[in-house]
């Protein structure tokens, strides 16, 4: 019984934990999709906790697919700017209907641990989002930058 106590005491110590689980979730995965009838091609960004995937769908019916297996590295930067999101304050529609047609609409689905939340923006500046499109566009190509950048905020009042 001490030897137990003992290792729970000393997991605690480590971990911050009396169970050794990590406050960080064992799952997360994130789907977004870029679209708009005058953007040109549609873009899907799959991002799951190994690996970046980018479908694109050109207007001449081409598909293109990039990968890139994330390191132990990208996969944390990537985790952390996620937990920084807080999914109960997001609203499914993020949308300003003063801004000027089809800047291209982002649809997000975002699953941390068993949570999922899926929600739209337009043209809506959300600070935890853009934080955490900023942090995966470092892991791509700028060919397959997620545009939910200062550039999608280019022509906004």
């Amino acid at each position: 019984m001490k030897h137990f106590l003992l290792i729970n005491v000393l997991s605690f110590l480590l971990t911050g934990n009396v169970f050794g689980q990590s406050e960080k979730p064992l799952l997360y995965k994130i789907e977004i999709e870029n679209w708009g009838l005058l953007l040109g091609p549609n873009t899907t960004w799959m991002i799951s906790k190994d690996s970046i995937s980018v479908r694109r769908q050109n207007l001449n019916g081409t598909v293109e697919i990039f990968t890139t297996v994330l390191s132990t590295k990208e996969k944390d930067s990537i985790q952390t700017s996620l937990l920084k999101v807080d999914l109960n304050k997001l609203n499914r529609e993020n949308v300003d209907n003063s801004a000027p047609d089809d800047m291209g609409e982002f649809d997000f689905k975002l699953t941390v641990g068993k949570a999922t939340k899926e929600f739209q923006i337009y043209q809506v500046y959300l600070d935890s989002i853009f934080n955490l499109v900023k942090q995966i566009n470092i892991f791509l190509p700028n060919k397959y930058d997620i545009g939910y950048n200062a550039e999608y905020f280019r022509f906004k009042k």
